[in-house]
């Protein structure tokens, strides 16, 4: 029995066909064994914002921990004599910025440059007069003497 082209065309472009699908099938199962991968390297925890916020809460929590169990330790080294001062960490409230100048110190400053700034303006001021009166006085003598 023998095929007709037609027949033998179709099912060259069948198999070539099924080896496409393979491969794309092969591709698909390869990425997702990464994202699979990704997911288990999180914990398995997905990226939403509640999850992310839990997880920062949970840190927190942890670190707040630890510093507690380091401070415990560092007392126990100060009562043995290692060290001479209280807790090396201390834990207040959540993240926050802090200033460290207090807004009073920085208008004192400010205050103290604006006063300094006056005195140079006032006594370059009085140079600048100083020395046109001394020009003039010498201007002065200069015509009398002619």
């Amino acid at each position: 029995m023998q095929l007709s082209a037609q027949t033998s065309d179709f099912r060259q472009t069948l198999t070539e066909q099924m080896v496409e699908a393979e491969v794309d099938a092969i591709t698909f199962r390869s990425e997702e064994a990464y994202y699979e991968q990704v997911v288990q390297g999180t914990g398995g925890v997905p990226n939403t914002p509640g999850a992310v916020d839990a997880g920062l809460t949970s840190a927190m929590t942890e670190g707040r921990r630890l510093v507690a169990e380091m401070n415990a330790l560092y007392d126990e080294l100060n009562r043995v004599g290692l060290r001479p001062s209280g807790a090396l960490y201390a834990t207040a409230g959540g993240a926050h910025v802090q200033r460290t100048w207090p807004i009073v110190d920085f208008v004192q400053l400010l205050a103290t440059m604006l006063i300094v700034s006056l005195l140079v303006v006032a006594t370059a001021a009085l140079s600048q007069q100083h020395v046109r009166t001394l020009s003039e006085a010498q201007n002065t003598r200069a015509n009398a003497g002619m």
